[in-house]
């Protein structure tokens, strides 16, 4: 997802274009491949073939037991980038991407 440039900054901050997958390894989450600035940042991920979250919800209620490892998984995700200082600010089911092992990042 690239926002449309006239939601950036001129410049974006370093610190944002740093490859966080070597800095901090973060569980369930998705290392960046490479990021750069022209126009609109742009940021080349892992691939995830299982889509988007909200699409499996879509489709109709979880199993519990799948419900809770999600959020457990969820809530490891979100820890490690509190602890690397890194806060996502949208976290929602459209944003968390399912693994081909079935896990999400």
């Amino acid at each position: 997802k690239a926002p449309h440039s006239y939601t950036m900054p001129q410049t974006v901050p370093q610190r944002h274009l740093r490859k966080s997958d070597v800095e901090y390894p973060m569980p369930h989450t998705i290392p960046e491949r490479r990021a750069r600035q022209h126009d609109r940042r742009v940021l080349v991920l892992e691939h995830c073939p299982n889509g988007e979250l909200f699409s499996i919800m879509e489709r109709g209620s979880l199993p519990e037991g799948i419900a809770r490892a999600y959020a457990r998984q969820l809530f490891k995700a979100i820890a490690a980038c509190h602890r690397a200082n890194i806060f996502h600010r949208d976290i929602k089911p459209e944003n968390i991407l399912v693994a081909k092992d079935w896990t999400l990042r």
